[in-house]
């Protein structure tokens, strides 16, 4: 999975996208709702995101070699004048994203966030304004590759 099929696969499905977990072996693909993931203490993370991986590599037959990890959010635009921070469930201003997590076995989490705006009904992604991340979800992804 590249960046850009990770796009196309948002175009897709944008319009009744949930988050994704997609995992790679040398020869196979599999798709998995991340969601019991969230909202979890880290043991509990460990112990699911273990279970989610020994079926996962039981069912494709072979060892993991890259997860992705798909994902809507919102995020807040810092005020430049106020040091104050306001959460993006409460910021009127809030602007809806795609967050797109890779990582590989032994490599450092790479994140993209990709602003999402309306051109009348339709989402669009403004390619133009992504950001890379050095962090992100990165006890999520590790999580595939420890347990």
């Amino acid at each position: 999975m590249t960046e850009e099929k990770a796009i196309a696969l948002w175009e897709k499905f944008k319009d009744r996208f949930s988050p994704v977990v997609i995992f790679y072996t040398k020869h196979n693909v599999l798709f998995v709702d991340p969601r019991p993931l969230f909202n979890c203490t880290p043991e509990e993370r460990h112990i699911i995101s273990t279970k989610i991986t020994e079926d996962v590599v039981k069912k494709l037959g072979e060892p993991l070699e890259k997860v992705f990890l798909l994902s809507e959010a919102w995020q807040s635009i810092p005020n430049k004048d106020s040091k104050e921070f306001i959460m993006p469930s409460k910021d009127p201003k809030r602007q809806e994203i795609l967050l797109i997590h890779s990582k590989e076995k032994n490599q450092k989490m790479q994140a993209i966030v990709i602003p999402i705006y309306k051109k009348g009904k339709e989402r669009m992604l403004d390619l133009k304004n992504k950001m890379y991340l050095k962090e992100g979800l990165t006890h999520i992804l590790d999580a595939f590759f420890t347990g």
